[in-house]
């Protein structure tokens, strides 16, 4: 374990404390899907949420003590199909698609990035066509090169093919790029992440619920949750899925299956 997340506290052992912080507040869960809602899986079509899982959130999403927004990589409509839950928020492809009772939020997309996409789409199909594991996702306003299912021995290539791939365009600003867990992001060329989503969501809600009855928490398990958990320091709680890094995050769970319990005990401290 990094010196860092060492220093971090697993949330169970803290809930006594955090249960005071969260006593009459309305609390705004910001949920990562996949590694933290549903375990991960190989092939990311097969990810499903847990049948328990779904019937302590849908619990919640009943309760005026809690607001739920799912935010995921995931395309918009992916998402809340995975899902299937109403009455919730959805926040998909990193936050450039928000959609939840009176939200409904598409990020404004330069002409010149549909252009670029469908040639990085082109080129990394044809490049990487010849190595076992690689997959490429469309969402439309994102691309996702996934490669969680390749031989590590390839892991450098598919690397160096991606790159030289996407240089030109990110030369020109017509793109941005990002890694995940096992995956490459390209995005498109604007000052918007989960981070800026979370928190563009959390003050909405203040607005509506009044600033100090809410608390935001924040549960993720991805390099791109950073970007919430960096802009909700100090005004909630955020909590790392796992334990293999470095982390913006107050708190970690030891795993995914962890996820339930919390959801649980949360649900508890309303009744």
């Amino acid at each position: 374990m990094s010196a860092i997340l060492a220093e971090k506290k697993h949330l169970f052992s803290c809930w006594d404390r955090l249960k005071g912080q969260i006593r009459d507040k309305i609390i705004i869960l910001f949920l990562d899907f996949d590694g933290t809602l549903a375990p991960i899986v190989e092939k990311t079509g097969l990810a499903a949420l847990p049948e328990e899982t779904r019937k302590v959130l849908e619990k919640l999403s009943r309760s005026p003590c809690f607001r739920i927004a799912v935010v995921s990589g995931r395309m918009l409509a992916d998402l809340k199909q995975k899902m299937n839950i109403p009455h919730i928020t959805y926040v998909g492809n990193h936050g450039y698609e928000i959609e939840g009772p009176d939200i409904n939020f598409r990020g404004l997309i330069p002409p010149s990035m549909n252009e670029a996409m469908g040639f990085i789409r082109e080129n990394l199909n044809g490049k990487l066509a010849s190595i076992p594991g690689v997959h490429i996702e469309d969402k439309g306003i994102t691309l996702s090169l996934h490669y969680r299912s390749a031989d590590p021995e390839n892991f450098k290539l598919i690397k160096r093919i991606f790159n030289n791939t996407c240089k030109p365009y990110l030369k020109n600003n017509q793109i941005t790029v990002k890694s995940g867990k096992m995956v490459f992001e390209i995005r498109p060329p604007v000052v918007w992440d989960k981070g800026k989503a979370v928190l563009w969501l959390l003050n909405k809600w203040k607005r509506v619920l009044g600033g100090d009855n809410v608390f935001p928490v924040c549960i993720g398990d991805d390099v791109t949750d950073e970007d919430a958990f960096k802009v909700l320091k100090g005004k909630g709680v955020t909590v790392r899925v796992g334990q293999e890094r470095d982390t913006a995050a107050e708190y970690y769970l030891g795993n995914q299956e962890e996820i339930n319990q919390l959801l649980s005990l949360f649900l508890e401290s309303a009744a």
